[in-house]
């Protein structure tokens, strides 16, 4: 069971575990068995060698600070901008040149060939970079003409 005093961060701000009462204290990051289609249910707690130490069911189960400092170690672990506009691709051999707003500002990015381009589901298409980013655009309907357009060039 998670409660307040067994997930925490310790002075240097490496997430912690105390599997039981006066129990040993180990070093874990979460891991989401679904991150793109359920998120917030089902995370493991996997330690310093890759085990699996605990599994949460449910996010919202857990009382609001453990569940704090997992969204937290979440969210950078899961860097996933959301494209929200296209302004240019190009074409240079091969390689794709992305420029485009997210969610988290302007970026310009790279894209080898057609299979870094890929469906999760009907509407949510999901972009590998060059250098292993994602970006993910949720909703390809909701895009403007103008950018479905050009991704529609290269799918």
């Amino acid at each position: 069971m998670i409660s307040d005093n067994t997930l925490y961060r310790d002075t240097f701000g490496v997430l912690k575990w105390r599997c039981a009462e006066g129990g040993a204290e180990i070093n874990v990051r979460p891991t989401r068995a679904f991150p793109l289609s359920d998120p917030r249910r089902f995370v493991a707690l996997i330690d310093a060698d890759g085990n699996e130490v605990a599994l949460i069911e449910d996010l919202e189960a857990l009382p609001s600070r453990p569940r704090e400092l997992l969204l937290q170690e979440l969210e950078q672990s899961y860097f996933l901008p959301q494209v929200v506009a296209v302004a240019q691709i190009t074409d240079d051999f091969g390689i794709q040149r992305w420029e485009v707003e997210t969610d988290r500002g302007t970026r310009t990015f790279e894209v080898r060939s057609r299979e870094d381009l890929r469906w999760v589901h009907p509407g949510h298409l999901l972009i590998r970079d060059v250098d292993g980013n994602r970006y993910e655009v949720k909703r390809f309907e909701d895009l403007d003409l103008p950018s479905r357009l050009k991704i529609e060039t290269y799918l």
